[in-house]
């Protein structure tokens, strides 16, 4: 998927909406993490270390940042496969029960 054209928006924007899930990815956004008041179903919290407290040369700055990107990923996926791929869901996904 490329989002090189997304921009980051303010958690505000997306508080009253319908969602699946929340899923918060670092201890402060678990803690802090602003009350939802539309509909979730599921509020996750998949913990990761902050890369951004990583203090030292710029180059063990940058390999902290892409292992916990990696780490990301690795969870993401994981995550996609044990409850939303159509293999999970029992079929294609769209709820109409094929195969």
């Amino acid at each position: 998927i490329d989002i090189s054209s997304n921009t980051p928006k303010l958690v505000d924007h997306f508080v009253g909406k319908e969602w699946d899930y929340v899923i918060t990815v670092c201890g402060d956004a678990n803690a802090n993490c602003p009350v939802f008041s539309g509909k979730v179903k599921q509020r996750i919290h998949i913990g990761f270390s902050d890369p951004a407290k990583v203090t030292g040369p710029d180059d063990e700055v940058l390999q902290a940042f892409r292992e916990v990107r990696d780490e990301i990923e690795e969870a993401f996926f994981s995550f996609y496969q044990t409850f939303i791929s159509p293999k999970a869901v029992g079929g294609c996904g769209c709820g109409c029960g094929c195969n």
